[in-house]
């Protein structure tokens, strides 16, 4: 029979066994049910584009899924057509990222319409991969209403005859990273024109030729990183027409195979340069009024040339010519800095001109009948042979020495007199790695142990605790 202090121990056992029970239990449903919230991730929808889906069906899709989105929410569009005939409108939502991945090919006034009917709050719209080319004389891209950007981080969006991407509306945004936005037979690859659209290139290409009157038509222009714009037509490169329009270029690279890299035709704009390299034809950096002759067209004012910019016009002759590899013949060069240069070089066998101006360097390709030449080296002159002095008998002049084993002078003045600084002196590079090896071993060994006695102790606290129940059973 149980004396009252034993039934009283046993109790007070048996509730603090209950109790780290309990608390158990509530950690375990704590952990389980009551954990910390995941992080919430937007959702993302795919629409696929078929070559069998009509327009009017492909529109319905995608505005179906824009519309059934929230803010934070993805829609991704992909899969493939081609020859499509018809335009079809693509209604963009505040908040809803649209990212196009899909190729879409056809021929009509315009073949995709982005339209914000939330305005004035923006939207956005991401080609990221695929393409969008018109192949007849309308836009890939236009864009209908105010405060929209599009980004094109990769793929193509193209035109013939059309404009790329078309904008009238004000702010808004087209930024290029990656990818290559280029018209063939369009004045414009990029017309925006609306009150502070800006077009912002900082990387990818942006491009036109054949008849092109620009590459980019827009109130704010910048480039930057490793942005290119390029003009293979007729005309400039960047070309503003607003009042307080805007040019900067930073990085990258502006260029146009013909006269004029950067035009603005208005009497209030800015063009500034602390970057990048700027190229034209012609003999002059910075011309006026109706003269095409240099590299960049101001009404009133001139550039403003600072950092590690460069600008670089060239007049070619009017026969194929020849320029020595390293030379800067025929180019005209302004930089800050005076160690700004651009010469003419060779990249494998393609001709063009090197810059470099501190970290900024490049080379642009030349296209053209351009031959690089390169000059012969100096022949190297035959060395006179220096006829060896008569030694003393005490080899006191300074003449050869018989050699008596040791090295001489010759050898490098080495802690053992070897010579071969790449062996170890006196075992001390084999003492250290001995020691050091043996540290990692000791750390190992260390760690081994501390887990071995973690466990014995928490086996032993088990163990322990069990045999207490155990003992506390026979006891009643």
């Amino acid at each position: 029979m149980k004396t009252n202090a034993e039934t009283s121990e046993y109790t007070r056992v048996s509730k603090l066994l209950l109790a780290l029970l309990t608390l158990t239990a509530i950690a375990v449903m704590l952990a389980l049910f009551v954990a910390p919230p995941k992080t919430a991730y937007a959702a993302d929808t795919t629409v696929t584009i078929a070559q069998s889906k009509s327009e009017e069906d492909i529109q319905a899709e995608i505005n179906q899924a824009v519309s059934n989105a929230k803010s934070g929410d993805t829609i991704t569009i992909t899969g493939s057509k081609t020859n499509a005939t018809n335009s079809f409108t693509l209604y963009t939502k505040p908040g809803v990222r649209i990212i196009w991945k899909a190729t879409y090919w056809g021929n009509s006034s315009t073949l995709i319409d982005l339209t914000n009917n939330h305005a004035p709050n923006p939207t956005l719209f991401e080609v990221a991969d695929g393409s969008i080319n018109n192949a007849g004389t309308g836009s890939a891209i236009r864009v209908t209403g105010e405060n929209q950007s599009i980004i094109v981080s990769g793929g193509t969006i193209g035109a013939v005859g059309g404009y790329a991407i078309y904008s009238e509306f004000a702010s808004t945004v087209i930024a290029v990273s990656g990818g290559t936005v280029r018209t063939t037979h369009s004045p414009f690859a990029i017309f925006s024109m609306g009150l502070n659209s800006s077009v912002i290139v900082s990387g990818g290409i942006v491009g036109c030729g054949g008849v092109g009157v620009a590459a980019i038509m827009a109130m704010h222009i910048s480039v930057s990183g490793a942005g290119r714009v390029e003009s293979e037509g007729n005309y400039c490169a960047i070309y503003t027409i607003s009042k307080d329009s805007t040019v900067q270029i930073s990085g990258g690279v502006v260029a146009s195979a013909s006269n004029l890299a950067i035009y603005c035709e208005n009497n209030i704009s800015t063009v500034t340069i602390s970057g990048g390299f700027v190229f034209a034809r012609g003999d002059r950096i910075s011309v006026f009024w109706y003269d095409d002759s240099g590299a960049i067209r101001m009404i009133s004012g001139t550039p403003v040339i600072s950092g590690n910019g460069i600008v670089c016009t060239w007049y070619p002759p009017a026969l194929a010519p020849v320029y020595d590899e390293g030379s800067s013949t025929d180019l005209t060069i302004e930089a800050a800095s005076a160690a700004g240069k651009a010469t003419w070089g060779k990249n494998g066998t393609q001709a063009g001109i090197y810059y470099a101006n501190g970290s900024n360097t490049g080379f642009l390709p030349i296209s053209g009948s351009i031959t690089i030449s390169t000059p012969a080296p100096d022949p190297t002159p035959t060395p006179t042979p220096t006829p060896n002095p008569t030694p003393s008998p005490d080899g006191s002049d300074g003449g050869d020495k018989p050699d008596d084993g040791t090295g001489g002078a010759d050898k490098p003045n080495t802690p053992d007199g070897s010579g071969n600084t790449n062996q170890p002196s006196n075992g001390s590079n084999t003492s250290n790695n001995s020691n050091s090896n043996s540290s990692k071993d000791n750390d190992k060994s260390s760690s081994t142990w501390l887990w071995v006695i973690s466990g014995t102790l928490a086996v032993v606290a088990l163990g322990g605790g069990t045999a207490a129940i155990l003992i506390m059973r026979r006891r009643s």
